[in-house]
C-alpha cells in the first residue's frame, strides 16, 4: 500500500517560489539574441544594429574592423564621441529621451582626422584625410578603406529606439533599427609595362593629380549610389605612391577617397624628379571606357599603361575594373 507523503511550507516561501518560476519560464520563452534578426522578444530596444550588405547577404566583418560613433542633437550639434562595444555590430545607446542623428566611421586610422568638437554643427563636420607621403607636406599618401553611415532616430521616455519622425521601420529593422554602413574608399590599381627597356631600373612613382582629401559628412550633401549613400568629396590634391620595379613592370595600387564624375584624377609616372610620362587624363579615359564614378558603389578600377621609346604612351582598362561600372573597352592614347 502506498501512502502519500506531503511536504507543507510557508504561504510566503510558496509565493516567493511561484513568482521565481514565473520569472524563469518569462526568460525562456523570451531570451532574446542581439544577432538573430528573426527573434521578435527584442522589439524594441535600445541597441543600433550596423550592417554592411554591398550584395545582398551581410558583409560586415571581411571588411570593417573598427567603428567610430559621433553622436549630434535634434538641432545638429556636436554631443559626444560614442566607445564602440565589444560586438562592433551592436551598439548599445543608453540616452535620453529626444531625437538624435548619429554618423559612424569605419576603419579610420591616423591617415583620418575628423573634425568635431563640443557644440560643432553637424552641417560643418568633415572627414579629413591628413597622411602625407614620405612626409611632404603638400602630398597625399594612400588613405583608409573608409566606410561611413548615418542614422536619424528618436529615443523613446523609456529609453527606447524608435525611427525619426517622419520615418518607418525597414523590412531589416524588425528588432533594432539598422545603420547601414556605405563604402567611400577607392581602389585604383596602375600596372606599367615598356614596349623597349625602361629608362630607369629602381623605385618610381606614381602620382594622382586632382584627388578629394575632405568628406563633407552632413547627410544633406550627401549623394544616392542606388540603394547607398555617399559623402561629398572635397579639396581636390596631389596624391602620391612608390612603387619598385619588377620584371621591367611596376604595379602600383592607390587606396584614395572616392572619385566622382566631376572629380577624376590626371596620372602621371615620376624617376626622382624627371617626369616619365605625360599628364593622362583619366577623366577622358573614363569617358571613352564608360566607366561612371558618380553611379559606382564600390569603385574598383585596373588600368595598364605601355610606354614607348618616343615617350608616347597607351592606357588599357583591366578587365579587372569594376563590373557594374564596365560598357566597353578600348586604347587611350
Amino acid at each position: 500500500m502506498h501512502r502519500k507523503v506531503h511536504f507543507s511550507m510557508s504561504s510566503t516561501l510558496l509565493h516567493g517560489l511561484r513568482l521565481m518560476a514565473i520569472a524563469i519560464a518569462l526568460c525562456l520563452v523570451c531570451s532574446c539574441s542581439l544577432e538573430d534578426d528573426r527573434d521578435q522578444c527584442c522589439t524594441p530596444c535600445n541597441v543600433m544594429h550596423y550592417t554592411y550588405r554591398p550584395f545582398g547577404s551581410d558583409d560586415f566583418k571581411n571588411h570593417i574592423s573598427s567603428l567610430r560613433h559621433f553622436l549630434f542633437d535634434d538641432a545638429g550639434a556636436f554631443i559626444e564621441e560614442i566607445a564602440p562595444g565589444s560586438d562592433l555590430q551592436y551598439q548599445y545607446l543608453p540616452l535620453t529621451e529626444g531625437d538624435y542623428t548619429i554618423v559612424t566611421l569605419g576603419n579610420t586610422s591616423e591617415a583620418s582626422h575628423p573634425n568635431h568638437y563640443a557644440g560643432a554643427p553637424l552641417e560643418e563636420f568633415t572627414l579629413n584625410h591628413t597622411l602625407k607621403f614620405e612626409d611632404n607636406t603638400g602630398i597625399s599618401a594612400n588613405t583608409d578603406e573608409l566606410f561611413w553611415g548615418v542614422k536619424n532616430f528618436h529615443v523613446e521616455s523609456d529609453g527606447l529606439l524608435s525611427p525619426a519622425t517622419g520615418s518607418s521601420r525597414t523590412a531589416e529593422e524588425r528588432n533594432t533599427l539598422v545603420t547601414p554602413m556605405n563604402n567611400i574608399h577607392c581602389h585604383l590599381t596602375v600596372r606599367v609595362e615598356w614596349a623597349n627597356l625602361p629608362q630607369y631600373i629602381g623605385d618610381y612613382e606614381m602620382e594622382l593629380d586632382g584627388i578629394a582629401t575632405r568628406y563633407s559628412l552632413h547627410p544633406g550633401n550627401a549623394s544616392d549610389v542606388g540603394r547607398f549613400i555617399v559623402p561629398k568629396g572635397e579639396m581636390p590634391s596631389v596624391h602620391r605612391i612608390r612603387v619598385p620595379m619588377h620584371g621591367r613592370e611596376l604595379l602600383g595600387e592607390f587606396i584614395t577617397l572616392r572619385y566622382s564624375d566631376e572629380l577624376i584624377p590626371v596620372f602621371r609616372l615620376l624617376y626622382g624628379s624627371e617626369q616619365i610620362t605625360p599628364d593622362i587624363d583619366l577623366a577622358r579615359a573614363f569617358r571613352i571606357w564608360g566607366w561612371r564614378p558618380s553611379e559606382t558603389h564600390i569603385q574598383e578600377y585596373s588600368i595598364m599603361i605601355r610606354i614607348f621609346s618616343n615617350g608616347s604612351v597607351d592606357i588599357y582598362p583591366s578587365i579587372d575594373a569594376s563590373v557594374d561600372d564596365w560598357i566597353d573597352g578600348g586604347i587611350f592614347s
